[in-house]
């Protein structure tokens, strides 16, 4: 019933800004059990998201950062990193700091991540 006033007090526009929100929250319970679920509906929300608000708005920049967990998830390393910089570059031409910070954390895990996948490549030559 929330979502449902929600849309009736929004404009038009809002309307599909809301969905495409709602499409990353969606996928955030999806998150665990079905990864790839959740990558399709976290692109389409990019998509609404770009088209409606822009390349540089900051709920881009977060969609593109849950995009970088899923990859992280998926274990697609250079991906997550392509997501977790540009969310970056968006967060910091805005000064989102908080944001700054837990973007430059996942950037932090991928490369801890790396460093073991190559540690454990060598040990087990």
């Amino acid at each position: 019933r929330t979502a449902k006033t929600a849309l009736q007090l929004a404009p038009p526009q809002q309307h599909s800004i809301l969905l495409a929100q709602g499409l990353v929250v969606l996928a955030q319970t999806y998150q665990e059990d079905k990864p790839e679920r959740a990558m399709k509906q976290c692109q389409q929300a990019l998509a609404i998201l770009r088209y409606l608000l822009g390349e540089d708005h900051v709920d881009v920049a977060l969609t593109i950062y849950h995009i970088g967990n899923l990859h992280t998830q998926l274990e697609c390393f250079d991906l997550a990193k392509d997501c977790y910089t540009e969310s970056l570059r968006i967060y910091q031409m805005h000064g989102h700091a908080m944001d700054i910070c837990t973007t430059l954390a996942g950037l932090g895990w991928i490369q801890l991540l790396q460093n073991q996948n190559e540690l454990a490549l060598q040990t087990s030559m």
